[in-house]
Parts: structure tokens; C-alpha cells; sequence
């Protein structure tokens, strides 16, 4: 456990190096206590660009002091995550941190899959235009300086303009015509559209 802990010291002291990107995410998992099972969330942070991913666990707690705890006072560039209430609320405590919800097509894919919700479809296009537009870049081997250009092209803009359009449209509906899954999705898409496409400008 001594060398462990030096190891885990190590690693987490270059994930989290100053003016890092990370992404963060939780996710729930069953633990056994006391001849019991109960519900509890394991963490992930992942420094892409050095390759390391660190899972970390605090009693099983979802809470957001897990994860300021784990950062401390690492002055991180970005962290990406999704829009749980745990990373929208953790400005304060991280003030260096810029946070971005990530561009995920999860919610969408549920409204689609499972509700059969095909509204979702100029959705889940645009976002995928914008995934492989991603790894076009990364084919090409763009710097940033010709990605940054590339992302504010024509195409992109236009892209941007449709889904706002179509996202207007369905959210102005009485939301009993829009499933569940849908409305959620469109919801997150809306509250924090600022956030979701700060990557084409930056």
C-alpha cells in the first residue's frame, strides 16, 4: 500500500498538471458491506493527452466534495463532463476551472431506441456531423491553429443555425407532444448550449 500510494501520488500529479484538459464522469456500482449490497458511485477522471485515467472512490458518495476533494487545488484548464448537478455547481470551489458539458449523444439515443421518438434524428445528425468532422481533423493531422479554422468554416455555422432552428421549433410544442426522453434530452441541449459548442471557438 505504501508504494501504491506513491504511485497513485504520481500519476494524479501529472493528470492533474496545471492547465490541463480532463473529462470526469461517475457511475453507480453495487458494493457489498456488512453481508449487504448497497448503491454506490465509483469516479473516473482521464487526462487524455497523458494517457492516464484514475478511478477514485469516497464511501461511495455521489456528492460533489468527492471530486473537489480529488482535484484540491490543481489548476486545471477545462474539465468536461455531462450536465450532473455535482459539476454545474462546483465553480466555486474550483475557480480556476472552466467547465464544459460534453457534446454526448447518450439522452438522444435513449429517446430515439427506446421511446422510438424519430424527432430525435436531426439531433442525433448534427451531433454526428460534428463527430466526424472531429476525427477528420485528427486523420489530417491539423494543428490547432487549422482545426480552430476549420471549425468556424461555412459548413460548421450552418450546422449550428439548423440545430438552434430545430431546437426552437420542438421546444416551443406543448410538451405533451414530446416524450420524456426527448424533452429531457432537448432540455440539456438547451440550458447548456453555450457551454456544449465553446469548442468550435476555442
Amino acid at each position: 500500500k505504501k508504494y501504491l500510494d506513491k504511485l497513485v501520488k504520481v500519476l494524479k500529479d501529472v493528470a492533474l498538471e496545471k492547465d490541463s484538459i480532463v473529462n470526469c464522469d461517475e457511475t453507480w456500482c453495487k458494493v457489498r458491506k456488512y453481508d449487504h449490497y448497497r448503491k454506490c458511485y465509483i469516479w473516473v477522471l482521464v487526462n487524455k493527452a497523458e494517457q492516464i485515467v484514475i478511478f477514485f472512490y469516497e464511501d461511495g458518495s455521489r456528492g460533489r466534495d468527492v471530486l473537489t476533494n480529488f482535484i484540491g487545488d490543481a489548476e486545471l484548464k477545462s474539465v468536461m463532463t455531462d450536465g450532473y448537478n455535482a459539476y454545474v455547481f462546483i465553480g466555486d470551489e474550483l475557480s480556476t476551472v472552466q467547465k464544459s458539458p460534453n457534446l454526448k449523444k447518450a439522452k438522444l439515443d435513449k429517446a430515439l431506441e427506446q421511446a422510438g421518438d424519430i424527432r430525435a434524428l436531426p439531433f442525433l445528425r448534427g451531433v454526428d456531423f460534428y463527430y466526424k468532422r472531429e476525427r477528420q481533423y485528427d486523420a489530417e493531422g491539423l494543428t490547432p491553429e487549422e482545426r480552430g479554422k476549420r471549425r468556424q468554416d461555412l459548413d460548421s455555422k450552418e450546422m449550428l443555425i439548423t440545430l438552434r432552428q430545430y431546437l426552437k421549433i420542438e421546444l416551443d410544442k406543448d410538451p405533451s407532444e414530446t416524450t420524456p426522453y426527448l424533452r429531457e434530452a432537448l432540455n440539456y441541449l438547451d440550458k447548456f448550449w453555450d457551454n456544449i459548442f465553446a469548442f468550435l471557438k476555442d
